[in-house]
C-alpha cells in the first residue's frame, strides 16, 4: 500500500500527511457564532475560513453571497469541496469531521481540492 502512495505522490505515512498540510487561518465557531455562521456576515477576507468542529452539514439559508464550503474527514484531508454554494442550499458529507466556509473562490485559490491535507491555524 506505501508503493502505491509513492507511485501517486503521496506521503507514505499520516505522520507525513501532518507535516505536508496546507495551513489554512480558521476562525472557530462557537455558541452563537456556530449557530449563525456567515449569515448576515460580510464574506471572510482572503485566506481566512470560518470552522465548524464535529459537523458534516452546512446551509446557505438567509445568506446573501455565495460560499466554498470544504469538508475535513477524521484524517484532516480534504473529503469534498462545494465551489459557490449559491443561497439556500444545503451541502453534507458523512465522511467529514470539520466543516470550513471561505469566501467563494478561495478553494480553488488556495488549492484546496479533495485529499489535500488541511492544518487549521
Amino acid at each position: 500500500m506505501q508503493a502505491d502512495r509513492r507511485q501517486r505522490g503521496e506521503p507514505a505515512t499520516p505522520d507525513a500527511w501532518s507535516k505536508a498540510a496546507l495551513r489554512v487561518s480558521c476562525q472557530p465557531a462557537r455558541g452563537w457564532r456556530r449557530w449563525r455562521g456567515l449569515i448576515g456576515r460580510p464574506a471572510p477576507p482572503p485566506g481566512v475560513a470560518l470552522r465548524f468542529a464535529f459537523c458534516m452539514a452546512v446551509h446557505t439559508v438567509g445568506m446573501a453571497y455565495a460560499i466554498d464550503v470544504v469538508f475535513v474527514g477524521w484524517d484532516g484531508r480534504v473529503c469534498r469541496v462545494v465551489a459557490g454554494m449559491p443561497a439556500g442550499r444545503l451541502a453534507m458529507c458523512w465522511r467529514a469531521r470539520d466543516v470550513l466556509e471561505l469566501a467563494a473562490g478561495e478553494a480553488a485559490r488556495l488549492g484546496l481540492c479533495a485529499g489535500v491535507a488541511v492544518q487549521a491555524v
